[in-house]
Order: C-alpha cells, then structure tokens, then sequence
C-alpha cells in the first residue's frame, strides 16, 4: 500500500501590523535653529544607515511634524547621536570596482548635508554616508577638512603584459599624523589605520587618552535595528491513500474531509545598523 499525504499551505490572507509596531519611532531630541534657538521635542529616528537628508520633528506641545534640512538647523541630537549642519567638499569619485579611474586625485563637489559627529572637543571627527552609500570622513574645529582617500586603477607590467591593479591615495594618513601630532604615539597607530569607521573611531579614543583629555562627545558601536508585526493566514491539508483497492478498500474507500486551520504568529526582522556609539 502507498500512502500519499499532501499539505497545502495558503497564501498568507493578511499581515497585520499594530501602530506600536510598525510606527516609525517618535525618540526624545532637540534641534538648534539658524538663528541660535533651541527646540525640543521628538524627532522620527528611522535607525538611519545613511546620513538623513532631513529631519521630521515635534516641538513639545505641538500637533505637528515639522520637516527640517541643513539649511533650516544649526544642529540636532536624537538617540545619542550627534548631527551638525556643515557645507563641505564631498568626493564624488566612483569607488565601484567596475568604474574606477586612472586618476588618483579626488572628484569634490560643494555640499550641504548633515554630519554625525563621532568626537567633539579639541579634535574632531564627522561622519557622512552619502546617498550612494560612500563613507565620508572628516577633521578640524570651525573648518571641516575632508580625510583624502580614493582607490584607483594603475597599469602595472606582469609575466603575461599590461595589467590594472588597484592603488590607494592614502593621504589621509599624512592629514591625522598632523591634525594629532602632539600625541608621541600616535605615528604607528596612524600606519595601520584603514579608512574605515571602527579603527578611525579607535585611533580618536587612543589620541585622547594618549594626551590625556576628554572629548565632549563621542559615539560608537552598533544597535539593531528591528521591527515586528503579526502574521495571520490558515494550513489546509488532505489525506488519500493509493493501492489494492480490494485489499484496503477501508482505507482507499474511505472519505476524509480537508482539515482547514487558522495560522497566527510573531515575526521580527532585526537589520545590524551602523553607528557609532
């Protein structure tokens, strides 16, 4: 006797998703306008993965969201994090594999955006994750330098002929090792440091113990970013039986009705965000 069981699971009938689920979160922050004047209230954090382009707040006692650019702030802080308005050179120089140039210099092009700050106080690092997703470092106190850095393509000779290899402008090393000079260590610390989020992060928190100071603010690490909802839909199953019809008659003969049964469930998707905390 074969026996034949088959389930058949339908499509999800709908996705239920309660407003202290799916809500984007209102989290406590202040913003600092043009002219000077603090505000505080809420500010829609989105556990941004990019530097926001704009920012929707809610005074206390207000009704309204209200969407601010850099233009309109000086400044804002939610969460921890620390953004300041600033008009920086940018570089716009592909980083893809695919696209990149024979030229070792950088494309910068004038902006106004957003910055995180990852140290404040004597010695500065900022933050910008740009819309093609191109980090974005950069130093200094009322002037905002940007760390140089690019990868670019060099014909090289090999056994076979001609071949492109890709070279680094590591000029940013030679910008730390004079923005933090007065740290004695610094140099080797510098040498090995990639240009790159954590270890740039980890070479700021060596200089400031190494000269024995504090920053007024820094930030770094990760946070899960996460979101949950309800899943409803249903199962429905049935059960037939194949073979010698007058040996198993009492099974092959029998008649089973479909089972059908409700399906309800949690779901969460959690995305491992970047920032520096």
């Amino acid at each position: 006797m074969k026996k034949t069981t088959l389930f058949l699971v339908l499509p999800i009938l709908f996705l239920v998703c309660y407003p202290s689920f799916c809500q984007k979160s209102l989290v406590p922050g202040y913003i600092v306008l043009i002219n000077g004047d603090t505000a505080h209230g809420q500010i829609k954090h989105n556990q941004w993965d990019r530097n926001p382009r704009e920012i929707a707040f809610m005074e206390n006692g207000a009704k309204e969201i209200v969407s601010y650019g850099p233009a309109q702030l000086r400044s804002f802080s939610v969460a921890g994090e620390f953004y300041e308005s600033a008009t920086v050179d940018v570089d716009t120089s592909e980083f893809r594999v695919e696209k990149l140039s024979y030229d070792p210099a950088p494309q910068y092009k004038r902006s106004l955006v957003f910055l995180q700050s990852f140290f404040l106080g004597e010695k500065r690092l900022l933050y910008l994750k740009d819309k093609n997703n191109k980090e974005h470092f950069f130093i200094g106190t009322d002037h905002y330098e940007p760390l140089e850095h690019k990868v670019y393509l060099q014909m090289a000779e090999s056994i076979s002929g001609q071949s492109q290899i890709a070279q680094h402008n590591l000029t940013y090393k030679r910008q730390l090792l004079e923005y933090l000079g007065d740290c004695p260590e610094i140099k080797t610390r510098v040498e090995k440091c990639r240009y790159e989020a954590r270890p740039l992060t980890d070479l700021f928190s060596f200089y400031y113990k190494c000269v024995n100071k504090a920053a007024t603010h820094s930030s770094r690490g990760n946070h899960v970013s996460a979101e949950t909802g309800i899943v409803a839909g249903a199962t429905a199953s049935t059960l037939a039986f194949e073979g010698n019809k007058y040996q198993y008659y009492y099974f092959t003969e029998a008649d089973y009705t479909p089972s059908v049964n409700p399906a309800l469930g949690l779901y969460m998707t959690a995305d491992l965000v970047k920032s520096i905390r």
